[in-house]
């Protein structure tokens, strides 16, 4: 079926985890790789029937008042042997079918999505103001932590990946979760490391995240970002064209808050492609916009 409609990304599970076995709590909740308890909640029915797991409660509790009392439990990372089974297979099974192969969509770098995790949505977004010290600390080490995954599975793959999958959400419907000051002091160096990690190991760097993220777009060029996914369409302020390609201000975006920003880089680029290229005016580099739903 992906092959009949011209799907070019094969999917392989990430890699094995091995070590420990995770605590299991009376209620029936089982401890990922950071402390965070989850039980499995089932949603749907028939065809439509899914699964995920659900945070019970976060291991970082708002008591913290200090880098020394905010630890974080200790990454359970696979071994060399596990990563080296799952990393080899990648390239390989890519070039069977002259495919792009991508693995588990759970264990991509990011900051602020397990730093929720472990503090709980509301709790690390007051860090940022209440607690600085505390939001720098979590994000410094959950960088330390996925840049050291990333590079063992560079290292086990030798040299056979081409795009290097970041994801992070840091967008809502209606706009960043913070200030775009705030994104560049917490968030941006942490991000930027895990891109000139990709690119030295040769890769293209990709990057998800949900929302409404154009404030950023510039600082995501100058990390060094070769892929956006995805510029959604619905978010009130996204760079995304409507069905005719431009707004009825003739700005060739979906302008639903009409703001003076979207408009201004609107009119810059005149028209933009459902997916293609935009341009950094500072830098000059392009980014690679890929349109979800």
């Amino acid at each position: 079926m992906l092959s009949h409609f011209d799907v070019d990304f094969r999917y392989i599970a990430g890699p094995r985890y091995v070590g420990p076995e995770p605590v299991v709590h009376p209620d029936g909740s089982v401890e990922d790789h950071f402390g965070v308890p989850r039980v499995r909640v089932s949603v749907g029915a028939g065809e439509k029937a899914g699964t995920y797991m659900e945070a019970v409660n976060y291991p970082l509790p708002a008591r913290c008042r200090s880098r020394t009392s905010a630890l974080i439990p200790s990454g359970r990372a696979p071994t060399g042997l596990i990563m080296r089974r799952c990393a080899s297979r990648w390239p390989r099974h890519g070039l069977q079918e002259g495919r792009g192969v991508h693995g588990d969509r759970l264990n991509r770098c990011a900051q602020l999505k397990p730093g929720m995790y472990l503090r709980g949505v509301e709790q690390i977004l007051l860090d940022l103001v209440e607690k600085p010290e505390i939001a720098e600390y979590i994000f410094r080490r959950l960088t330390e932590f996925y840049l050291e995954y990333a590079r063992r599975t560079f290292e086990a793959a030798a040299a056979g990946l081409d795009v290097f999958m970041t994801g992070d959400d840091f967008g809502t419907q209606r706009g960043l979760f913070m200030s775009p000051d705030m994104w560049r002091r917490f968030l941006r160096p942490g991000f930027e490391a895990f891109v000139q990690l990709g690119k030295r190991y040769g890769c293209k760097v990709a990057h998800h995240s949900c929302g409404s993220i154009q404030p950023i777009i510039p600082d995501l060029i100058e990390c060094g970002l070769d892929i956006l996914n995805p510029i959604q369409r619905r978010p009130a302020t996204c760079l995304a064209p409507n069905s005719s390609g431009a707004s009825a201000s003739g700005c060739p975006f979906t302008d639903r808050s009409r703001s003076s920003a979207r408009c201004r880089l609107a009119r810059a680029r005149k028209s933009v492609p459902k997916s293609g290229p935009l341009r950094n005016a500072r830098s000059g580099r392009r980014l690679h916009l890929l349109h979800g739903a």
